[in-house]
């Protein structure tokens, strides 16, 4: 009943988010834009969702084969894409999309619980790493656009994208560092590891599955660096998808100014309200206003982006109810 509580408190409130953009980019303008706008185009930037999807698919698939299972590409979809759904249309079920792939994993072709969670877990450190610099980039980028900003945040903007960058650093060099000695975070919680002294399944299972997890992050793993390559990628692919959007709606721009918008879409999936209702639309609507675009193809950006997740997110409650809630 509590999280249901909570699924619904965060639903307002992106239903409140929704109805201030539209208000505030105004309806006529909005359905004009919307109007100018081909099924054709909608099915390029739906196949381009379908393409970054894939390409997350098969960076897992590589995980998993580091860990030695080995399972088809297709094999791996509809687990994949029934995680995706869960997540984008109920986030703030604190990672059951994650937790369903190890047990579909699990049940279906009885990969340890260890192997499947962890693969989850590795796939999402790289593809947040990756998704950090991206918002810590477009900040920068969009806020040096304007000389009224002082120069005192403009440096501390870039010294934050500094500091994150030490900190990913670190954390990949303490990884690649010999394991001769444990390496574990999890000792440090006290309630954990007195669990596991006690014969607690749940926290050995955490603790083997923390393990998985420091043994792919090692500079001579081959599979490590493949799937940083394809993390990179999938990155790309989502750039690309919003400069050719941006381009459907008459902005053709710079790949520099597209980061920003990238950015600021990805900060607001940080926010756990379900399909980003409202966040998006929100953020979109006063950025692309700011850069001059118009607030008005910011909110039809934000819509035409989640139509086609929403879509994928669809497909992927499909496949929930196929391999069982």
């Amino acid at each position: 009943m509590k999280r249901l509580a909570v699924f619904f408190v965060f639903l307002l409130l992106g239903l409140v988010l929704f109805f201030w953009a539209l208000k505030n980019a105004g309806l006529a303008g909005i359905a004009a834009i919307l109007s100018r706008f081909s099924f054709s185009q909608g099915l390029a930037i739906f196949c381009l969702t379908l393409l970054s999807f894939a390409v997350e698919n098969w960076k897992w698939q590589l995980v998993l084969k580091s860990q030695g299972v080995r399972l088809s590409f297709l094999k791996l979809v509809p687990i994949h894409c029934a995680s995706f759904g869960v997540n984008y249309l109920a986030p703030m079920l604190l990672a059951g999309g994650e937790v369903s792939r190890g047990y579909f994993l699990n049940s279906k072709y009885n990969v340890p619980w260890s192997k499947g969670i962890s693969s989850v877990v590795i796939s999402r450190v790289l593809s947040w790493t990756v998704n950090l610099i991206v918002i810590f980039f477009g900040l920068y980028l969009f806020f040096s656009r304007f000389s009224f900003f002082p120069k005192n945040i403009m440096l501390f903007l870039g010294g934050g994208l500094a500091v994150f960058t030490a900190v990913i650093v670190i954390f990949h060099f303490y990884s690649f560092r010999s394991s001769k000695n444990e390496k574990s975070f999890l000792r440090f919680l006290p309630l954990i590891s007195r669990r596991r002294e006690q014969g607690g399944k749940v926290s050995a299972r955490a603790f083997e599955t923390e393990k998985e997890v420091f043994a792919f992050f090692k500079a001579g793993n081959v599979f490590f660096w493949q799937a940083v390559a394809v993390s990179l990628a999938k990155t790309a692919v989502i750039i690309l998808r919003a400069w050719i959007l941006i381009g459907f709606l008459g902005q053709w721009l710079g790949p520099l100014t597209v980061v920003p918008l990238v950015g600021f879409s990805l900060l607001t999936a940080l926010i756990p309200i379900p399909a980003n209702l409202g966040s998006q639309e929100a953020v979109q609507t006063v950025v692309f206003n700011v850069l001059g675009l118009g607030a008005g193809t910011g909110a039809v950006f934000a819509i035409i982006i989640r139509a086609a997740e929403l879509a994928l997110a669809f497909i992927g409650v499909l496949f929930v109810l196929k391999l069982g809630v």
